[in-house]
């Protein structure tokens, strides 16, 4: 397991030689404007974890993996183990940056900075959860069509069941008021919840997946 997580690390070496560049713009829109782009480098990440897929299609990794004790199972346990791990090493770079060059401003707001790295690696989180048993089902190319297909038919389905149930836009703002309330318990639950179900889905497909 900790080789395999290790080797995922090991592929996105490659964009580690752009990374002092993309830090330096980093900083300097920071600078400029600390809390709207907050957010960006743990979606870069994102992008990073799912371009893992790319490599091992190309150097057609699965098809020797699999031949390992467990190791179907053991891939999939640990591409959502370094998701989660980079994800989360991101999120924490991109609140460093964030709350040292608000501190050195002399702007900082510890509660909105926690927000921000909450928000930011849920985000990231979700978006792999959704996304991870789609590229598992269809590749990394088909994968992210319908991953963009089904976000923009899911939104449109969310806004026309809020603008058809009078009822359920009237209990909008107590659910909101519910979340802000209890959010240290609610947000770790559903997050974990929704890596379980995400990790459960991909794992039944790549189990039945032929190589």
């Amino acid at each position: 397991m900790k080789n395999l997580i290790l080797k995922d690390f090991l592929l996105l070496k490659g964009n580690a030689r752009a990374l002092p560049i993309f830090i330096i713009c980093f900083v300097f829109m920071l600078f400029n404007n600390v809390s709207s782009i907050s957010f960006i480098l743990p979606f870069i990440c994102t992008s990073l974890c799912i371009s893992t897929f790319s490599y091992d299609d190309y150097n057609k990794w699965d098809a020797y993996a699999i031949t390992l004790p467990n190791g179907r199972k053991k891939i999939v346990q640990s591409k959502y183990m370094f998701t989660i791990l980079f994800l989360l090493l991101g999120t924490l770079i991109s609140v460093s940056f964030t709350g040292g060059i608000a501190f050195f401003k002399g702007t900082l707001d510890w509660e909105s900075l926690l927000g921000t790295m909450l928000g930011g690696f849920c985000g990231t989180i979700f978006v792999v959860s959704f996304m991870y048993p789609i590229i598992y089902k269809y590749g990394t190319e088909k994968g992210r069509i319908v991953t963009f297909a089904g976000i923009f038919i899911g939104s449109l389905l969310v806004g026309l069941i809020i603008e058809k149930l009078p009822n359920l836009q009237q209990n909008i703002p107590t659910l909101i008021h519910f979340i802000e309330q209890f959010w240290y318990l609610v947000i770790p639950v559903l997050l974990l919840a929704i890596v379980i179900i995400s990790y459960k889905i991909s794992e039944h497909i790549y189990m039945k997946k032929d190589f």
